[in-house]
C-alpha cells in the first residue's frame, strides 16, 4: 500500500521534473537569443556614438584617417573604421590606407545603406587586407555611409562568453549560409558555404529542409531554432537531450528497485542527518556557555553546512559582546579615574538625597574616607540649618529637572566656614526617569576676598582712565558702555551719564551704529585684537578719521567681560598720506608696479634700447576667468589671489632691469631689456608653469579647478619712442589670442 503512492508520487515527480527542465531549456535558450540581439544591438548604437562624435566636433574630432584611427581604438568595438561616398567608395579609413578608393557599392548591404535609413548587416566577408573572415554593418548619415568591421574571432568571443556554462550549443549562419559561429567544434574560418540536410520540428509539427553543420553527433537534438532580428542570420541552439530521457526510461524499468533503494536512503539519511544536526547544536550550545563566561572558544569542526555559518556568527557576536563588556569595563574605569583627577568636590546622590559616592576631594572636604561617603544624607555631614538648606534646593532640582547654581556656606574638615558654589544636574536612565543628583562644590571663599581688594584697584583705574588723552571706552558683552574717559566724552558731546548703560545708536550716528555692531561681534568671536578706521562728523561739523584698537578683556572667571576701545585721530595723517599716494608708482594692492609707474620705468628703459639698439620683450599677462573667482570666493579672496599672483611674477624675473607691473584689474605687464622673442618666450613659460605649481583653488576653471593665466609675447628691437606702445598693441594681441586658443597657454 504504500509503495503505490510513492510510485505514483515518484511519476508526478518525473513529469514534473522533465517538464520543467523543458520550460528551463527554453527560458535559458531565450536568454540567449535576446542576448545575442542585445550584443547586436550595442554594436548599431557604438556606430552610432562614433558619427556623432565626428558630426559634434565638440571633442575636436574631425573626419579623416588619423582621428578614425583614435576613434577605433577608443571604442575598442570595432576592428576597422571607413567612411564611404553615397556611390560605395571609401573616402576614410582607420585601416590601411590602400582601402582609400575601394569601391564596395557592389555588396548588399552598402547599397541598402544608401537606399534607405537603417542598419544594415553584411553576410561573412573576406578582409581586403589578410583575407580573414569579418562581418561589417553599415549606416547611412546624411551623404556619408559610416561602415565598421567586426572580427569573427571578437564576435565569436562575445557569443562563446553568453553561451558559458549554459550547457547549450550554439552555431550561426548568414543568409548565404556561411558559418558566422559555431561553438560546436570551434570558430570555422573556410569562406565557403557548408550546405548539409538537418531536421527540425517546428510549431506545426511541419518537417523542414535547412541547411547546417556537417558531423553533428546522433545524439545531438535541435531545441530552439530562429533569427538574429537585426541581421536576418539562422541561430540554432542544440542539446544534448536524448541521454535525459534516457534515463527517464531507465527510471521506470528499475522503478521497483529504485523505490525500495530510495526508501531505506531517506531513511539513513534522514537518520544521519538528524545525528549530525544534533552533534551540531551541541557544539553550538557549547559557544554560548563559554562565552557567556567570558571566553571565545575556537571554531570547531561542524557536519551542516548551515550549522557552520550559524556558528561563524555566533562566534562573531560572542566577540562583540566580549569587546562591549571590555569596553564597558574600560569606560567605568576612564570615567572613575576622571572623577579622582578633578580637583573640585564633587558628589552623587540618589532621589531621596543619599549619597551614592564622591571623589576623594569631596571626602577630604569633609574629613572622612571616601568609602564612608555611600548611604549619608546632608544631616550627616553638615549642620541641620545647612542641611535644611541643602535638602529645599535639591527637592527643587529633582522637581524641575535641569541645571542649578547657588551660593551657600559649608564646614570643611578644619571646621572652618566656607563660602562656596554648587553647581548641580540630575542625571537620567535612557528612558529619562530621573534617578538621582550630581553637583560640584567651587570655593570662592579667596575669590570674595579678591572682589574686595580689585574694588579698591578700581576707583584707583577709574583715576588713570581720566588722565589718559586719547579717547578710551569698556563695553559690556551686550555693547553697552560701562565706563569711558573725558577724551571720549568730547569726541562724542555727551557727558558721562548719558554715554553709560548706552549701545551705540544711542550714543553714535546712525550710519556708524551698524558698522561698530559688526565689528564688535567680530571681536567677540575672534577676541584678537582688532583695529580700523571710521570717519565721523565731530562736533563742529568737520569730518575727521579715527582709528579704533581694540580688544576684549576679562572678568575673574576668565570669561570674556566685554570690549576696550582706544580711538586715535588720523585726520591730518591721512591728509598726508593721500598726497603721497597722488604721486606714487606703486600698486597698493599688490606692491608691484601700478601703470604709472610701468610707463615711467620702461620709457627709461625704451631710451637704453633705442641707443644700444637691443632687443626689447613686452609679456601680457591674464588671470583666467577671475571674474568668475571673484564671485565664487568673493573679492578679498581675489584680491589675495592678485597678491601671491603678482609675487609669483617678480619671483619668475630675476633679473633686477625688469620690469613688473599691474596694468589693470586682473591683467598684468612685464618689460624685458635685452631680450629676444625666444628669450621672452621661455620667461613666458616659465610664469605659466610657476602661477599652475601655486595650485590656488578656482572650482569654476576648466584647468584642472586652479588659477591659470593667459600670457601674450612680442619682441622687438626699437625704432622710435612709439616702438614701445606698438609692442605692447602686438602682446596684447598675443594675449587676445591665447584666451581665443582655450587659455592657460602662451601665445607670440
Amino acid at each position: 500500500m504504500v509503495i503505490i503512492p510513492m510510485f505514483i508520487v515518484s511519476c508526478l515527480s518525473l513529469y514534473i521534473s522533465v517538464n520543467s527542465i523543458k520550460e528551463r531549456i527554453e527560458r535559458r535558450n531565450t536568454a540567449i537569443r535576446n542576448t545575442i540581439n542585445h550584443s547586436v544591438t550595442n554594436f548599431e548604437e557604438a556606430l552610432l556614438t562614433i558619427d556623432e562624435l565626428l558630426t559634434d566636433g565638440s571633442l575636436g574630432v574631425v573626419k579623416n584617417n588619423h582621428d578614425l584611427r583614435i576613434l577605433e581604438k577608443a571604442n575598442h568595438t570595432f576592428e576597422k573604421l571607413q567612411i564611404l561616398n553615397l556611390e560605395g567608395v571609401v573616402e576614410y579609413s582607420s585601416g590601411e590606407d590602400e582601402n582609400l578608393g575601394l569601391d564596395l557599392s557592389n555588396f548588399e548591404f552598402v547599397k541598402n545603406a544608401i537606399e534607405a535609413n537603417g542598419f544594415f548587416w553584411s553576410n561573412v566577408i573576406s578582409s581586403f587586407k589578410d583575407q580573414s573572415p569579418e562581418i561589417m554593418i553599415a549606416k547611412r548619415f546624411g551623404s556619408e555611409i559610416l561602415v565598421g568591421s567586426i572580427n569573427i574571432e571578437d564576435f565569436y568571443s562575445l557569443v562563446q562568453g553568453i553561451v558559458k556554462n549554459t550547457g547549450s550549443k550554439v552555431a550561426i549562419l548568414d543568409t548565404d549560409g556561411n558559418i558566422v559561429i559555431n561553438i560546436l567544434k570551434g570558430l570555422d574560418i573556410q569562406k565557403d558555404t557548408l550546405n548539409f540536410d538537418y531536421v527540425y520540428k517546428s510549431e506545426n509539427q511541419e518537417m523542414k529542409k535547412r541547411s547546417f553543420l556537417k558531423g553533428r553527433d546522433k545524439f545531438d537534438v535541435i531545441q530552439s531554432y530562429g533569427k538574429i532580428d537585426k541581421t536576418g542570420w539562422d541561430i540554432v541552439i542544440i542539446e544534448e537531450g536524448n541521454r535525459g530521457f534516457i534515463l527517464a526510461w531507465d527510471f521506470y524499468r528499475h522503478l521497483v528497485l529504485g523505490i525500495s533503494l530510495f526508501t531505506l536512503g531517506m531513511i539513513y539519511l534522514s537518520h544521519l542527518a538528524i545525528s549530525r544536526f544534533t552533534g551540531d547544536m551541541k557544539k553550538l550550545n557549547t559557544i554560548s556557555e563559554k562565552v557567556a563566561a567570558g571566553k571565545l572558544p575556537k571554531m570547531l569542526k561542524y557536519e551542516l553546512l548551515e550549522s557552520e555559518e550559524l556558528a561563524y556568527r555566533f562566534l562573531l557576536m560572542g566577540e562583540v559582546l566580549l569587546k562591549r563588556e571590555e569596553s564597558i569595563k574600560e569606560e567605568t574605569n576612564f570615567l572613575e579615574n576622571l572623577l579622582e583627577a578633578i580637583p573640585n568636590p564633587v558628589f552623587y546622590k540618589d532621589k531621596n538625597h543619599v549619597y551614592l559616592g564622591g571623589n576623594k576631594a569631596f571626602a577630604d572636604y569633609l574629613g572622612i574616607e571616601k568609602h564612608e561617603i555611600a548611604g549619608k544624607t546632608v544631616y550627616d555631614v553638615a549642620p541641620e540649618d545647612m542641611a535644611d538648606i541643602y535638602m529645599e534646593a535639591d527637592d527643587k532640582i529633582l522637581e524641575a529637572g535641569e541645571t542649578q547654581v547657588y551660593q551657600g556656606q559649608v564646614i570643611d574638615s578644619d571646621n572652618k566656614t566656607k563660602d562656596v558654589k554648587f553647581y548641580k544636574s540630575v542625571f537620567k536612565n535612557s528612558e529619562g526617569e530621573k534617578l538621582g543628583i550630581i553637583g560640584v562644590m567651587l570655593d570662592v571663599t579667596n575669590l570674595k576676598e579678591a572682589i574686595r581688594t580689585s574694588e579698591k584697584k578700581e576707583k584707583l583705574l577709574e583715576s588713570l582712565l581720566y588722565t589718559i588723552p586719547l579717547p578710551t571706552f569698556y563695553q559690556d558683552k551686550d555693547g553697552r558702555y560701562i565706563n569711558c574717559n573725558r577724551a571720549f566724552e568730547d569726541i562724542v558731546g555727551k557727558k558721562k551719564n548719558d554715554i553709560l548703560g548706552k549701545c551705540h545708536l544711542e550714543v553714535w550716528e546712525n550710519n556708524f551704529t551698524d558698522y561698530c555692531n559688526v565689528k564688535d561681534k567680530e571681536l567677540m568671536k575672534e577676541q584678537k585684537l582688532q583695529k580700523f578706521e571710521y570717519n565721523i562728523i565731530d562736533q563742529s561739523g568737520e569730518k575727521r578719521i579715527l582709528v579704533f584698537d581694540k580688544t576684549v578683556f576679562h572678568n575673574e572667571n576668565k570669561e570674556v567681560g566685554g570690549i576696550i576701545g582706544v580711538m586715535s585721530d588720523i585726520t591730518e595723517i591721512r591728509k598726508l598720506q593721500d598726497e603721497l599716494k597722488k604721486i606714487s608708482v606703486k600698486d597698493s594692492l599688490t606692491g608691484i608696479y601700478n601703470r604709472r609707474g610701468f610707463e615711467e620705468m620702461s620709457n627709461r628703459n625704451l631710451k637704453d634700447s633705442l641707443r644700444n639698439k637691443n632687443n626689447v620683450s613686452i609679456i601680457m599677462v591674464d588671470i583666467d576667468r577671475f571674474k568668475l573667482y571673484n564671485d565664487t570666493y568673493g573679492h578679498q579672496a581675489g584680491d589675495e589671489c592678485l597678491k601671491e599672483i603678482a609675487e609669483k611674477l617678480e619671483e619668475s624675473c630675476k633679473r633686477s632691469m625688469d620690469i613688473v607691473a599691474r596694468y589693470g584689474g586682473e591683467e598684468f605687464i612685464i618689460l624685458l631689456p635685452d631680450t629676444d622673442l625666444d628669450g621672452a618666450r621661455m620667461v613666458a613659460k616659465k610664469i605659466n608653469k610657476n602661477i599652475q605649481d601655486m595650485k590656488i583653488e578656482h572650482v569654476k576653471s576648466e584647468h584642472g579647478e586652479i588659477v591659470t593665466v593667459s600670457i601674450g609675447v612680442a619682441s622687438d628691437i626699437p625704432k622710435d619712442e612709439k616702438s614701445l606702445e606698438k609692442l605692447i598693441g602686438l602682446s596684447d594681441k598675443m594675449l587676445y589670442l591665447a584666451k581665443e586658443s582655450g587659455r592657460n597657454r602662451v601665445e607670440g
